[in-house]
């Protein structure tokens, strides 16, 4: 759905494809992170 948006900007293809890898890599970092921080958090009694 992003790139069928992005068409009307005209950009390389080469640009919309490093914003959609980055938007990937960014999203499953989130969740590891999330993960981690879950595995971790230790409430306080």
């Amino acid at each position: 759905m992003f790139l069928t948006n992005v068409v009307s900007f005209n950009l390389p293809a080469a640009v919309t494809l490093i914003v959609y890898i980055g938007g990937g890599v960014t999203l499953l970092l989130s969740f590891v992170a999330f993960f981690v921080q879950t595995l971790l958090y230790q409430p306080k009694k």
